[in-house]
This record gives C-alpha cells, sequence and structure tokens, in this order.
C-alpha cells in the first residue's frame, strides 16, 4: 500500500512545486498570480477574463506534465519526479508536450511567459532534493485526467492542432492499469479502481484494452472518443509492455 509521505520526507515540495494560485479577493478584484508566472518582480498582473486563464495554466502546464511523468516514468521503471526528467527522451517529450501542444491549448494570460514558466517548472522537476513520489501523482487518475490531459487532447484535436503527446499519457495510463490489474503490482488507488481493473482484466489485446477503457463513463463522458481510438491502438503498441522510452522518439509532429 502506498502511503503518502509526510513533510520530513519530501523536503520543500510544495514550495518548490508550487502552482500559480488563485486567491479570490472579492467582486472588484482579480486573481492574484503567484512570483512564479511572474516575467519580472516589477510587472503587475492584468489579468482579463476571471480566473479561468489561471486555473487552465496551473491545470495543463504543472498539473498535466506531473500526470504525464508520472504515467511514463512508472511504466519506465522509475519511482520519483527528478528521476523520470533526466531521462532523456522523457524530458524532450515533456519539453515537447509543453511546447507544441499544452500551450496550444492555453489562452495565456496577459504578461505570461509560457516558455519561461516551462523552463521553471523543469528546473524544480530536476531537484534531486526533492523527492515527489511519481505513485502518489499517479493516484486518481479518474480524477485527473479530464481536467489535466483530456480537456487539452479533444481541443487540440477539434482545433486541429497537435495533441499525439496528450494521447501518449492516456496510453501511458491505461498500460498502468493494466500492469496494475493483470501482473501482481501494487493496487490503482483509484476511485474508479473496481471498473478500471475489470476493464482491464477483460481484455485480451491492446484493441480490446482501449476499447474496454474508453467505456468508463465517468471518465470520458461525452467526449468523441471513437475519433481518437485507433490511434490509441497503435500508441498502446508503441509504448509496448516492457517500456522503452526511446519509443518515444516516434512521437513527432
Amino acid at each position: 500500500q502506498i502511503v503518502p509521505r509526510g513533510p520530513q520526507e519530501v523536503p520543500r515540495a510544495s514550495r518548490h512545486l508550487q502552482a500559480p494560485q488563485i486567491v479570490p479577493r472579492g467582486p472588484q478584484e482579480v486573481p492574484r498570480a503567484s512570483r512564479h508566472l511572474q516575467e519580472t518582480p516589477n510587472r503587475a498582473w492584468r489579468p482579463s477574463g476571471g480566473a479561468e486563464p489561471f486555473e487552465h495554466l496551473k491545470l495543463r502546464m504543472l498539473n498535466g506534465t506531473h500526470s504525464a511523468l508520472a504515467y511514463l516514468g512508472i511504466v519506465a521503471g522509475y519511482e520519483v519526479v527528478a528521476e523520470a526528467i533526466r531521462d532523456e527522451e522523457i524530458e524532450r517529450f515533456i519539453d515537447d508536450l509543453w511546447r507544441k501542444e499544452i500551450t496550444e491549448s492555453l489562452v495565456s494570460p496577459p504578461i505570461t511567459n509560457l516558455n519561461e514558466y516551462a523552463r521553471q517548472l523543469k528546473s524544480r522537476y530536476r531537484n534531486l532534493e526533492i523527492r515527489h513520489l511519481l505513485e502518489q501523482i499517479a493516484m486518481d487518475g479518474s480524477q485527473k485526467l479530464p481536467q489535466r490531459i483530456l480537456a487539452p487532447l479533444f481541443e487540440n484535436l477539434s482545433a486541429g492542432k497537435p495533441y499525439k503527446r496528450l494521447l501518449m499519457v492516456v496510453a501511458a495510463w491505461f498500460r498502468y492499469i493494466e500492469r496494475r490489474s493483470k501482473y501482481a503490482q501494487p493496487g490503482l488507488h483509484d476511485p474508479l479502481q473496481e471498473e478500471l481493473i475489470r476493464a482491464a482484466r477483460n481484455a485480451s489485446d491492446d484493441g480490446a484494452l482501449a476499447e474496454n477503457l474508453l467505456q468508463t463513463a465517468p471518465v470520458f463522458g461525452d467526449l468523441p472518443t471513437h475519433r481518437i481510438a485507433d490511434e490509441l491502438v497503435a500508441t498502446l503498441g508503441q509504448i509496448g509492455d516492457i517500456y522503452d522510452t526511446t519509443r518515444l522518439e516516434g512521437v513527432r509532429q
């Protein structure tokens, strides 16, 4: 059983991996972003359109890449964020995920340098003093991925923008579920674990795995999953069963 570690076991993690903060300040005021997202200390934020751009920024740039690192890293055999991001292929994948897909899905808040924010996030991910367990991040995937990964994936798909790296994260999550279901690995730790495990155990191949898990209504709902089903099966094949991160070289757009 995975037991979340206390503050003494994850030194300074909460500070270093701080997301942009949305602080309600009254009906006439706007959310205040954290200093990590400012281009310079002297430039004030002048956000428009309410909190939504900031919420999307945090969910996709930070939480989305955390989930990507968790599932890709676990399947590749890593335990913590700093180890996974130091894998050359995973690092390149995360860089491209930020630059080519996640940023394409965002309406950037004013005075936001997304490339600089990604650089700062990666610097914190690489900090070996922060023992941020991938298994902790991977918990509750059915609750986290719809906002972090599926929303930008289907937005980009509908807009004709790149989405195949986001699809790779979904495939890695499916492979993660499969391993927890069939190969005597630790539990899934998800509110929908019974439904997800049953779907994976009833799959005899990647096609059935994709079909069964895409039918998990609380996760995929009314999303047009038929548009990604065939590509998802091919992506599962690209990942393979025993993961080799050099296979990520094939994700190019």
